[in-house]
């Protein structure tokens, strides 16, 4: 009686390396894609600001990351947050917020 080729123990290894292979590699496309799938979030567009309110953000030092973890625009009492992956606003400085941003105008959100 003739075996199938399913059942061929030669062809049964090379499937078992095949999976694995492929396995190790979406494994490995999975960091790759998610640091493609879109561009950083950046909030220092300030083309559209006046003078004053250019100087004014300059003054606050904003910066698109805090140097200090535990204050962050997102948990600022002024920040007005927008939708996901953009820039929010602040009700101190005129502009774009990155959300993990900071200025010196930070104060603790109730």
């Amino acid at each position: 009686m003739k075996r199938l080729p399913i059942f061929d123990s030669t062809l049964l290894e090379s499937r078992r390396g095949f999976l694995r292979g492929v396995a190790t590699s979406a494994l490995a496309i999975v960091p790759v894609a998610a640091l493609g799938c879109g561009q950083p979030l950046v909030c220092t567009d300030v083309a559209g600001l006046s003078a004053d309110e250019q100087e004014q953000r300059r003054n606050a030092a904003y910066k698109d990351a805090s140097p200090e973890p535990a204050k962050r625009c997102n948990n600022c009492a002024a920040f007005k947050p927008a939708a996901a992956d953009k820039c929010g606003e602040c009700t101190e400085i005129k502009g774009p917020v990155h959300p993990q941003g900071f200025c010196n105008l930070w104060r603790q959100k109730a």
